[in-house]
């Protein structure tokens, strides 16, 4: 509280400002840090989703890498087998870049929802 020094009193204009209680529900404490907080969920929340994408991206080229191995050692035992399991790998790979595609658009559709 603010005295006047000559006097040694309190001034009532600022007691009715201390003491009103529409100021403190226009601007509440912590505002500021929950816009803040709400801000950093939103991006973790973002980089999270991108994580995510990646970690699948690499899990399905770990699956592929396998299966062209797999396939490999199927060649050196069978050529005929080989290329079945040539055309199957190729269907399997082309289903793949189509859903990475299918996300893709899913998430430029998500953004500019934002």
């Amino acid at each position: 509280m603010v005295e006047v020094r000559d006097r040694g009193r309190v001034v009532p204009e600022y007691l009715s400002w201390f003491h009103d209680s529409s100021f403190s529900r226009d601007m509440p404490e912590r505002s500021h840090k929950k816009i803040k907080d709400q801000r950093t969920t939103k991006r973790l929340r973002e980089e999270l989703k991108h994580a995510r994408v990646i970690i699948a991206k690499q899990q399905a080229r770990i699956h592929l890498e396998m299966d062209y191995h797999s396939a490999l050692q199927d060649m050196k035992e069978d050529p005929r087998e080989a290329e079945k399991e040539i055309v199957r790998l190729e269907e399997k790979l082309e289903s793949r870049i189509t859903l990475v595609r299918h996300v893709k658009e899913e998430q430029n559709t998500e953004i500019l929802k934002l």
